[in-house]
């Protein structure tokens, strides 16, 4: 009888600058950035779901609770962080991971 082995890929730890502060981010795995950029693609015009969704990607991406810290900090005025910031971080940290579901189309 045959042994088939799939090892996976392991993930590691990408080092971020976002907007003035550096932050250490784990891309999540492929399956869970599939479902999360779902969720940011049928937020549409519904700016609670846009931000729910934004919070969900931040507490995988930085952890709890450093995810509620950027969170914080998109809601605060005197910041310069912004929605555009935190999905580029998302693009940029999925291709640095191998993968971009974020551009992926959902035709299928």
């Amino acid at each position: 009888m045959a042994t088939i082995t799939i090892p996976g890929k392991t993930r590691k730890s990408i080092d971020v600058e976002l907007v003035g502060t550096k932050y250490r981010v784990r891309p999540p795995k492929t399956a869970i950035a599939v479902f999360l950029s779902h969720s940011l693609q049928d937020a549409g015009d519904d700016t609670d779901a846009l931000f729910e969704g934004l919070a969900k990607w931040c507490r995988v991406l930085f952890g709890k609770e450093t995810g509620t810290s950027v969170m914080e900090r998109l809601k605060n005025p005197s910041d310069d962080l912004d929605i555009e910031d935190l999905t580029d971080l998302i693009t940029a940290v999925m291709e640095a991971a191998g993968g971009n579901p974020t551009t992926s189309s959902s035709d299928s």
